[in-house]
């Protein structure tokens, strides 16, 4: 395709998305005029169907890193950093979104909450929301390592948090980056203790929430584990 065929297409592009935004565009027009920025002298529609293929599907591609992008023909340091960073801007934009909501009805409000935190880790990640009396957030720290193992020291880490965040009750959260969002043996039993020496200290536990890349699964809606948390009622 001649140079002027390539900017007539662009300009097409570029004027369809000031006109009616990304709504009508499919997935591989989207990274096409994405790339169309960085890159300009090359068929950016190619490279997109490229992404694409090698990804697998369009979230993929921006949760790709860097040195997996570049291993696309066409893709090369900047189209990467311009893909890797729209990525982790999505990823803020969820983020400082979900800080505005301060209060939950249910449990599923806080896995719909929590879910953005996990999409996209590749390693486990674990988390501690703090909650007042009335179910309103006071705040979500990541705990220092992924795993949930050590319950003795995971105790006194999310002791410090509740009592640091003023918590009158706390809801861990972890992930299976490439699994399931079903608990296993470990992370129940890693539930039952820590639920206990979390009682000993005062601070209940309302649930645990363990989520995959699309889904979450709470031990508390369960019959078999629900026994296992402390018993919370919102004023």
């Amino acid at each position: 395709m001649s140079n002027n065929l390539h900017d007539g297409h662009r300009q097409r592009l570029k004027e369809r998305f000031s006109k009616h935004g990304l709504d009508p565009f499919e997935n591989h027009q989207v990274l096409e005029l994405l790339l169309c920025y960085v890159i300009p002298r090359k068929d950016t529609n190619e490279i997109a169907h490229r992404l694409l293929k090698e990804f697998g599907s369009f979230p993929a591609v921006f949760e790709a890193s860097a040195h997996e992008l570049c291993r696309v023909e066409g893709i090369g340091p900047q189209s990467a950093e311009l893909i890797t960073f729209c990525g982790q801007l999505i990823k803020r934009y969820q983020t400082e979104k979900r800080n505005t909501i301060r209060s939950f009805a249910s449990i599923d409000a806080v896995g719909a909450y929590l879910l953005p935190l996990f999409v996209g880790e590749r390693n486990e990640k674990a988390v501690v929301m703090s909650l007042n009396n009335r179910w309103e957030l006071l705040g979500c720290d990541v705990l220092s390592t992924g795993t949930l193992t050590g319950t003795e020291a995971r105790t006194r880490e999310i002791v410090e948090i509740a009592l640091r965040r003023k918590a009158v009750g706390v809801i861990l959260a972890h992930n299976h980056p490439a699994g399931f969002a079903t608990p296993s043996p470990q992370d129940v039993e890693t539930t039952r203790k820590l639920a206990s020496n979390l009682r000993l200290m005062d601070v209940p536990l309302l649930d645990h929430l363990v989520f995959s890349q699309t889904e979450f699964y709470s031990l508390r809606k369960s019959p078999h584990y629900a026994p296992l948390f402390s018993s919370f009622n919102q004023q």
